[in-house]
């Protein structure tokens, strides 16, 4: 049960009550972790040694539950029984689908759509699985499956001695329970080789540090066709490195800033230079792999990138651990031969007592940021977003996001529909009509990133095709022409959420 109070003498009163009483349980938490990590690693060896040429033996491994997804039902089954006309939402029973096809009165969710409304539309989600499995296809890894045969990141991990929990598995390890555990030593800003880091054999690694190892710096400029591959042959890497595993993360962000129009893959030596800095939102377990975004200064040479990261994670991390008085914990210029780029990565949180996104929480409201950037987001499934939508709607700050499925996009695009009909009634203030009739005439579209985690998210409810950072969708775009309206005002957030 959560406690809430306040008490004026220790501002964050409020917010360690809270985490403390969250994660109060870290360590049976770590003790489960292992324990499955033990059965996964044993599990895996017995089907490595099963293997015969050529072939990937499926791991035994405790099957992946199934939700009803009958709203008055739930009910856990190991044997869901889909809608056989989309194939996408599953329920325990043909009496429970024909229940769900009308809507239904939830006491604590309210009134349900029924399926019928959606059905039509999830058929044509589902088509996108070969797509994602393509992707997945581009990698000998993701081969290695479930006795369902479905794909799972432990299994690639542990055939490859990288499954473990905390600092000591670099950028591969679990950080379950408290944040606070894990985040309030200084081992996870101390600076690391790229071995320490990656765990790799040498040539699988994406190598940062080039000075032992000039034959691994990549070809300038970064030119790469949209797919896991040919990054690989940019990056000098064979394709049996499970690097994109991390990797996903920093070309997420390279994509979105891409979709606004930001960046190009075009450039020269000694071009000029360019300075940008993005706001990045809803930062989560991303923390602890904050070296992976290193890669953004190979790919944007003659920039000079600062990367603000805001969320849970910052906030803890800012109260529990104090990094420097500048809030800097990551700095790296690439080589000059590849256009000398460099990032710096922020933390933020200073100015709340609790980890918000509320956009009055920036630390200088009259300077905005280049670009608003959240990967695997939730628009539509978390009402502090709104905030932030509006936020960049209002200063016409582009912005970007990345999400496991198409639903939740198509559900954020009504989302984003419904805050430019309200702005409808806003007070006309200098400037504003102008930002209101580019935002209104501009409708929200996604697009599959090539770039998402190889392999596809399996879920307990549907069989949507989903993986992290799967899917791009530009919420604000860029507009170069457009002279913000920074007079206009955010002082009526209350009444878009």
């Amino acid at each position: 049960m959560v406690q809430h109070y306040f008490n004026s003498a220790h501002p964050h009163t409020l917010f360690l009550s809270i985490t403390d009483s969250v994660f109060g349980c870290s360590r049976q938490i770590m003790q489960k972790r292992q324990a499955v990590h033990e059965t996964i690693r044993k599990e895996v060896a017995i089907a490595r040694a099963n293997d015969t040429i050529n072939a990937c033996t499926p791991v035994n491994l405790p099957a992946l539950h199934y939700h009803c997804l009958l709203g008055s039902c739930r009910e856990i089954v190991n044997e869901p029984f889909p809608c056989p006309d989309c194939e996408a939402v599953v329920y325990c029973s043909a009496a429970c689908l024909a229940k769900a096809q009308d809507d239904e009165v939830i006491e604590w969710n309210g009134v349900v759509p029924g399926h019928r409304q959606d059905c039509a539309q999830l058929k044509g989600f589902m088509s996108r699985a070969p797509e994602l499995d393509a992707i997945a296809g581009q990698f000998p890894w993701t081969r290695r499956r479930d006795m369902r045969g479905k794909f799972r990141e432990t299994i690639v991990l542990a055939e490859q001695g990288l499954l473990g929990i905390g600092n000591a598995f670099g950028v591969w390890g679990e950080h379950p329970g408290s944040r606070n555990d894990d985040l309030g030593d200084s081992e996870w800003l101390e600076p690391r080789t790229d071995e320490e880091l990656w765990m790799l054999p040498g040539d699988e690694i994406p190598r940062w540090d080039f000075k032992s190892c000039r034959d691994a710096v990549p070809s300038f400029p970064p030119v790469f066709e949209d797919n896991w591959a040919d990054y690989y042959r940019w990056r000098k890497l064979p394709i049996a490195s499970p690097a994109a595993l991390r990797l996903h993360w920093a070309l997420s962000v390279f994509r979105c800033l891409e979709e606004l129009g930001l960046v190009s893959r075009q450039a020269v030596h000694d071009g000029p230079r360019k300075e940008l800095t993005v706001y990045y939102l809803g930062v989560e377990d991303e923390i602890y792999f904050l070296n992976v975004f290193r890669e953004l200064a190979l790919l944007l040479p003659n920039t000079d990138l600062t990367l603000v990261l805001y969320g849970t994670s910052a906030f803890v991390a800012m109260h529990y651990h104090l990094p420097p008085p500048s809030g800097q914990v990551l700095s790296y210029t690439a080589p000059e031969s590849c256009g000398g780029g460099s990032i710096r990565v922020l933390l933020r949180g200073e100015n709340t007592f609790s980890p918000s996104l509320d956009p009055h929480d920036y630390p200088d409201a009259d300077a905005h940021p280049d670009a608003l950037i959240a990967l695997n987001a939730g628009l539509a499934a978390y009402p502090t977003w709104r905030q932030v939508m509006v936020y960049a709607m209002k200063f016409s700050i582009p912005f970007a996001v990345t999400d496991y499925q198409e639903k939740s996009l198509s559900m954020a695009r009504q989302v984003c529909q419904t805050l430019l009909s309200s702005a409808r009634d806003a007070p006309v203030q200098s400037g504003y009509l102008q930002w209101f009739h580019i935002a209104k005439s501009y409708e929200q579209a996604w697009k599959l990133n090539p770039f998402m985690r190889p392999g596809r998210m399996p879920a307990a409810g549907h069989n949507l095709p989903q993986a992290q950072n799967g899917f791009i969708m530009v919420v604000v775009p860029f507009t170069a022409d457009f002279d913000s309206p920074t007079s206009f005002l955010l002082a009526d957030y209350s009444n878009t959420s």
